[in-house]
């Protein structure tokens, strides 16, 4: 037991270590990328791309505005601190000479980053395509729904123009109505003097 606790506590204190550092850089380059080059000190830098995430929209097909995030770049960080604490910690382990040790750590390091970047791609891959198939079926039913609304809209429009087109027959009835009873009017005003004068003849 003792012989394995050493290890241990150097695997957790390497892991711990590598984490900060990794993150730390990864958390800068993100700031620089999101900020255009300003520094929190407000001076120009140069834009220096994550390695890993180039590497993951490459291999995976995936979309940069999706993974330059907070929480890639700390899963990132922490596969980073696992791959170097674990081959460092295995490389301790083994009692061979300098030329092998280097050679396992070598051969380790390539294995650990293809077989854990390819499952964690493989995860990011499946999240984009989920989200994807999520958006084309809000957009189908957003569509799906618009379409009775336009039906709606267009029987709506024409109860509206039914409704205009009576009430311009109703003003036009009454101003016509008006019309006719003015003229009446007149009429029976013209009349009335002449039955004046011609009572005055009799």
């Amino acid at each position: 037991m003792p012989n394995l606790l050493e290890p241990l506590i150097v695997f957790i204190l390497v892991l711990i270590i590598i984490f900060i550092i990794d993150y730390q850089i990864n958390k800068n380059k993100l700031y620089l990328i999101e900020h255009k080059g300003l520094s929190k000190q407000n001076k120009k830098k140069k834009i220096k791309q994550i390695g890993e995430i180039d590497y993951l929209t490459h291999k995976f097909k995936l979309q940069d505005k999706t993974l330059y995030t907070k929480r890639v770049i700390f899963w990132i960080s922490i596969i980073n601190a696992f791959i170097i604490s674990f081959t460092s910690t295995i490389i301790t382990l083994i009692p061979l000479n300098m030329i092998f040790q280097l050679l396992i750590a070598f051969v380790l390091l390539f294995a650990l980053i293809y077989s854990l970047y390819e499952i964690y791609g493989r995860h990011l891959k499946n999240i984009e395509d989920k989200t994807l198939i999520k958006e084309k079926n809000n957009i189908s039913k957003t569509k799906s729904t618009a379409k009775p609304k336009t039906k709606e809209s267009k029987t709506i429009t024409k109860i509206k123009e039914s409704n205009s087109s009576t009430k311009i027959k109703e003003t036009n009835s009454i101003t016509i109505t008006k019309t006719k009873e003015s003229n009446l009017n007149s009429k029976s005003k013209k009349e009335k003097p002449k039955t004046k004068n011609e009572n005055k003849k009799e």
